[in-house]
């Protein structure tokens, strides 16, 4: 062919090639000698972008097939599609400028084309994973990519997928939670069959399932009523109208003029609604779609279409987003004036939590279901069922991610795109900003002025943020906050994190602390490594003292990085590595604890800096001093002794007095000597006051309650705690104020202040609240449960309890698993509950054997005391041998020794040995009256009371009960009470026993009422307690 007429059929094919392209709505780039380059997403994405490029592509080779047919011409064409991430925008110089995409998908989409073969389209597996369904794809095959070391997986189109006649495709996703949608759908279609037109509209978000619903009520209607087909005859009924179609195709006959404007469209409105009626007089079911997308016209249309329902009863189903701007709610508001008994609204809402959690087990296998990954779906969800379906279907396939899937990114962006420029961009910085962001902020970087609440005002009309305060918004879904701030390039992205964290700096000037957490995050995205490494270190230690532990580790571990990567001082690093290993401590965590202050160490120990090494030192200390795993008595001082050294050295007499404050420490908890806990505890503050070192003071002195119970002196430990509470509130150290007065609850408690010691618990639980620290809730609950259950109010003791193991396990404080559990196991088992007291202490015994080695004395004395109640003697008296109660801390130790002669007594009286069951009984009290403390009182003398009544010493029986009595009813310890007046009444005579047994029967059903129905029930069939309240034996 020569030039000329080449020339002429190129032009011809690349209209074959473009025609396609621009149907589809995608975007010409450039023509390349005999190709073309199209992209389908930019510069107006669109939900099904994948599906229209792959439409595309088969409409071209179709389109080529029949040319090359047409002209016997040697023409054939090869179609490449590839999904993914570009870059789009003008790019060239001042000679030449082009619309285009660039990016390593353009690259991959272009070996695709390379590679198919003649006459076929080629996809990428990404591309097949968004359009698998929508046709039909060939085998998978390995196409090598220049620059990849792993080759591409590649299928060819072999069509469109096509469902079965006359099937109903089920959906692959189960309908979870629209029972009462689908019950308004199933009458719908049962009225409509039974010849009486319904009408519904299905209103919803993107993704909240309003095509599921349709899809579902298909087959129901196709389970009721086979589909309606045309009758013979409607070529002749159809002729009259032959013009309009021919108009609307543009294929007049010749000499026929077209219809065109006015009258085409009145030719339009008479024929569709005819034809509709025309189908046949059996009820049909009309499905009208993605209404929000119609115009005017179209809408028009529509409802001319509806009004068949008048006299030709069918089944119409609408579906359409809440947009008030879009035409589709002219007909909401026509169904509601026109037809308000024939049609409903159903306005689909998100699914609740429990909802989104079954259809989470539906989609996801067992091991991908954890508690972490259905949390984070739940929150990116938000109860949107395709974006959970998406995001589910992501995780089988990729595993737990952050990324938006392309279809959400797809759907998400399509939406953006119908926003106007400005809007739009409105939208994208507030995603800068985050899921919630602040109207002066966004204004500081948008710099919109007054026009910022107009488009602040069309997003949230738009659904796509909402009002969260005054000032405040926040996005309507995470996924559309995230998808807004995929859509910006990243150099932009580093630019405006900084932009926001300026302004924020300057907003929020006096409440940087506060905002420190979310400035670490915009400066770290801007690479400001200086303003990161501030922001993060300050984050952490406000998350520290809030005890939000894993928050305070995440920013400690942010900051570290950057000041490593800056070289910051060694003062800086000899601040963050502790407060890190601290947090660490908290958690349990303890392994990572101590490399954290080894690596401290080692860099101290290389850039000479002894200040550092004093603060690792120190900390190791700690850490070996306390009772964790990493407990070791030898380390513990060899560690303390160099940290007296350094401190020597240095003459750093403030870490003079922290050193000894660990030593004092490594006594109370390491089974030392109480003088020298006593003399290092003094010591340090006495150092400490010197120095005027308030927190130091405090601290010291909110620790050496404990040594002083130790030896025995309560006024001294109740003294040194009531000085270092105001220090607390002095310094705003809301955590440790938490911690002082729950320590004050435990001596008041000793001491018989039992009223005193509630009340400091309750103030350590609000305060503890208020910051939403956990920790201290759970030392308050801790306090407070033994005071409650000495009252005998063991429900709520147990309430407690189990708050205080709840609140241990979310913030990984240890002690109430371990402790507390084995205290409730011993009540369980008090109440009769065997088997619920065995798995609690198995749960506490695992915690203690694994985590907290220093609590395995009371889980063992919590297991003697279980089966001493069950009348396992032998059971309860090895597992008393085994425990070691010196091995615990004070005030457990004291607690737990004050513990041992109750359980031995009552294992000799059980054997009859009634004199050693005495002599424990009084060496008990003789302890307890010269350490002038009042707990346990009670339980010693009935103890002793027991004893001497089994004995035959009725006498001396009655005397020491009434004394058991008048202690217990003096201190308000109901919960022994009932037990001493049931054995008081056993050995008193005349009239006075009915009263005393009546008392006892009183407390008893008040302590069974407040207990849940499984409690009582065992409680009440207790054979003492069945005694008592005269029930049949078969209760």
């Amino acid at each position: 062919l020569d030039p000329e007429a080449w020339t002429e059929i190129m032009n011809e094919v690349f209209e074959l090639l473009m025609a396609p392209i621009r149907r589809y709505e995608g975007t010409l780039a450039r023509l390349m000698g005999d190709a073309i380059f199209a992209f389908f997403g930019a510069p107006t994405a669109h939900e099904d972008d994948p599906t229209r490029a792959v439409s595309a592509g088969l409409e071209i080779v179709d389109a080529i097939r029949a040319y090359r047919d047409g002209h016997d011409a040697e023409l054939n064409v090869r179609v490449g599609i590839n999904t993914g991430p570009v870059v789009v925008g003008e790019v060239g110089s001042d000679v030449r400028v082009e619309y285009t995409a660039m990016g390593d998908a353009v690259n991959v989409a272009a070996r695709m084309e390379q590679t198919a073969d003649p006459g076929s389209v080629q996809i990428t597996a990404d591309t097949a994973g968004l359009v698998r369904g929508s046709f039909d794809l060939g085998p998978a095959r390995d196409v090598q990519v220049r620059g990849k070391e792993d080759p591409v997986v590649a299928h060819h189109v072999l069509g469109r997928a096509r469902p079965a006649a006359g099937m109903h495709v089920s959906g692959a996703t189960p309908l979870v939670g629209r029972d009462h949608e689908m019950s308004i759908l199933r009458r719908a279609v049962d009225e409509a069959i039974g010849g009486r037109g319904r009408m519904v509209a299905l209103i919803g978000e993107p993704g909240l399932g309003k095509s599921r619903l349709i899809e579902e009520t298909r087959g129901y209607w196709s389970a009721r009523r086979r589909a309606a087909t045309v009758e013979p005859g409607a070529r002749e009924w159809l002729e009259p109208h032959m013009r309009v179609w021919r108009s609307l195709f543009g294929v007049p006959e010749p000499g026929e003029e077209p219809l065109e404007g006015e009258a085409f469209r009145s030719a339009i409105m008479d024929l569709v609604p005819r034809s509709t009626r025309y189908s046949g007089e059996e009820p049909r079911m009309l499905v009208f779609e993605d209404l929000h997308w119609c115009d005017d016209a179209s809408m028009d249309l529509l409802i001319e279409t509806a009004k068949v329902n008048d006299d030709q009863p069918s089944l119409m189903l609408f579906a359409f987003r809440p947009d008030e701007a879009a035409p589709s709610w002219r007909l909401k508001r026509w169904l509601e004036a026109e037809y308000p008994d024939r049609s409903t609204q159903i306005s689909l809402t998100p699914l609740s939590d429990q909802d989104s959690g079954a259809l989470i087990d539906e989609l996801l296998p067992d091991v991908a279901r954890s508690d972490a990954v259905r949390a984070g779906i739940l929150e990116r969800t938000q109860g949107n069922p395709l974006f959970l379906q998406e995001l589910a279907a992501a995780i089988r396939t990729d595993g737990p991610t952050d990324a938006i899937p392309p279809t959400l990114q797809a759907l998400i962006t399509a939406r953006l795109d119908t926003l106007e420029g400005d809007t739009r961009r409105t939208l994208q910085l507030a995603s800068v900003i985050g899921r919630s962001f602040d109207e002066p902020v966004l204004g500081a970087v948008a710099g919109d002025g007054s026009e910022l609440r107009t488009r602040l005002d069309t997003l949230e009309g738009a659904g796509l943020i909402r009002r969260t305060g005054e000032r405040e918004y926040a996005f309507h879904h995470s996924l559309t906050q995230e998808a807004a701030y995929e859509t910006i390039l990243l150099r932009d992205r580093r630019a405006l994190h900084h932009q926001v964290g300026a302004a924020m700096e300057g907003l929020f000037a006096g409440r940087l602390e506060e905002f420190a957490p979310v400035l670490a995050q915009h400066f770290e995205a801007a690479s400001d490594d200086e303003r990161t490494l501030r922001y993060a270190g300050l984050a952490g230690d406000h998350a520290a003292r809030l005890y939000a532990n894993a928050d305070a580790i995440a920013h400690y571990d942010a900051a570290i990085e950057v000041a490593l990567r800056l070289g910051a001082d060694a003062d800086l690093l000899g601040h963050l590595y502790p407060a890190r290993g601290l947090v660490l401590q908290l958690v349990g965590r303890y392994d990572e604890a101590e490399q954290t202050y080894d690596e401290l160490r080692e860099h101290a120990g290389r850039s000479g800096d002894g200040s550092a090494e004093l603060q690792a030192v120190m900390s190791l200390t700690t850490l070996y001093a306390t009772p964790t795993p990493k407990f070791d008595v030898a380390k513990g001082r060899l560690a303390s002794q160099e940290a007296e050294r350094l401190a020597a050295e240095l003459g750093d007499h403030e870490a003079e007095s922290k050193a000894l404050w660990n030593l004092m420490n490594l006594n109370v908890y390491g089974s030392g000597d109480p003088r020298e806990a006593l003399e290092a505890g003094e010591r340090s503050l006495a150092l400490a006051r010197e120095l005027d070192a308030r927190e130091q003071i405090a601290f010291t002195m909110t620790d050496l309650w404990r040594p002083y119970v130790w030896v025995g002196d309560l006024a001294a430990a109740r003294r040194t705690l009531e000085d270092a509470r105001p220090i607390w509130r002095e310094l705003d150290n809301l955590p440790m104020l938490t911690e002082n007065l729950a320590s004050s609850a435990n001596v008041r408690r000793f001491t018989g202040d039992d009223d005193q010691a509630l009340a400091l618990a309750i103030e350590a639980r609000s305060v503890a609240e208020s910051i939403g620290n956990l920790w201290g809730i759970a030392f308050a609950c801790m306090a407070s449960a033994e005071v409650y259950l000495d009252r005998g109010d063991v429900g709520g003791a147990i309430d407690l309890m189990r708050d205080a193991i709840e609140m241990g396990e979310r913030v990984g404080f240890l002690a109430p698993l371990a402790t507390t559990r084995a205290a409730l196991a011993v009540v369980y088992a008090s109440l009769g509950d065997h088997g619920g007291a065995l798995r609690t202490v198995e749960a506490a015994d695992e915690v203690a054997t694994e985590r907290l080695p220093s609590a395995r004395p009371a889980v063992l004395m919590a297991l003697a005391q279980i089966h001493l109640l069950a009348g396992e003697l032998a059971e309860a008296e090895a597992r008393l041998a085994e425990c070691d109660v010196e091995l615990l801390p004070e005030a457990a130790r004291t607690q737990a020794s004050l513990s041992v002669p109750l359980v031995e007594g009552s294992i000799a009286l059980a054997r009859a040995d009634h004199d050693r069951a005495i002599e424990e009984a009084d060496a008990l009290v003789d302890r307890l009256d010269r350490a002038h403390l009042l707990i346990y009182r009670p339980e010693a003398l009935l103890l002793k009371g027991r004893a001497l009544a089994a004995a035959g010493r009725t006498s001396e029986a009655e005397g020491t009960l009434r004394q058991a009595r008048s202690t217990a009813e003096r201190l308000g310890h109901r919960r022994i009470l009932w037990e001493i007046l049931a054995e008081l009444g056993d050995v008193v005579d005349g009239e006075e026993r009915p009263t005393i047994v009546g008392e006892a029967r009183d407390i008893v059903e008040a302590m069974a009422g407040a207990l849940d129905e499984e409690l009582r029930t065992c409680f009440l069939r207790l054979p003492q307690v069945r005694a008592l309240l005269d029930l049949p034996s078969h209760c």
